[in-house]
């Protein structure tokens, strides 16, 4: 071997690519296949209780929405009978108190993508700012930011709503 060969031959040995655990076992002809089959099963079962439990208050709805009042308090609540009154109870509901219930729906629209986006566009702006620039005072505005955020929303529900009120802002889009 000469002197150039053995200054090229470690790196040579990095650039080739390596074979992981997984690579190397498939290789082999073994597989991992059948380790964990009973873990497997049981937490199966485990996740198809848990998909029923969050399923089925979602059916509860969809199945009793399509009654009367009537038939609502004296049916089983878990299946469809009598006559199908979804169309019927969408109507109502809309039409309710002249069309009140749309009007909010209108709201929460527009709460949610003027409030969400646009805090989710400020938020993106900060955290570029934060992430990208030194700035004096930058650990400051850190610690604020995540003092606002170790504070649950629920906390300032009733300050923020005396606030509005005090403001003239409350029953205003």
């Amino acid at each position: 071997m000469s002197t150039t060969d053995q200054t090229h031959a470690p790196a040579a040995r990095a650039k080739a690519p390596r074979m992981s655990r997984y690579t190397s076992e498939k290789k082999a002809g073994k597989s991992n296949q059948g380790l964990h089959t009973k873990k497997s099963i049981i937490l199966t079962i485990i996740m198809g209780a848990l998909l029923i439990y969050s399923l089925l208050p979602l059916f509860w709805l969809f199945v009793n929405s399509t009654k009367t009042q009537a038939e609502l308090l004296n049916s089983f609540g878990l299946w469809f009978s009598g006559d199908f009154a979804l169309w019927d109870n969408i109507v109502a509901t809309l039409t309710y108190n002249d069309g009140v219930f749309v009007r909010w729906f209108g709201n929460t629209v527009l709460y949610v993508v003027v409030g969400a986006g646009g805090a989710t566009f400020l938020a993106a702006l900060g955290g570029y700012g934060l992430a990208k620039f030194n700035f004096p005072g930058k650990k400051a505005v850190f610690a604020v930011v995540l003092g606002a955020v170790a504070i649950p929303g629920t906390a300032l529900a009733v300050p923020t709503f005396l606030m509005f009120s005090q403001m003239g802002l409350t029953n205003t889009p």
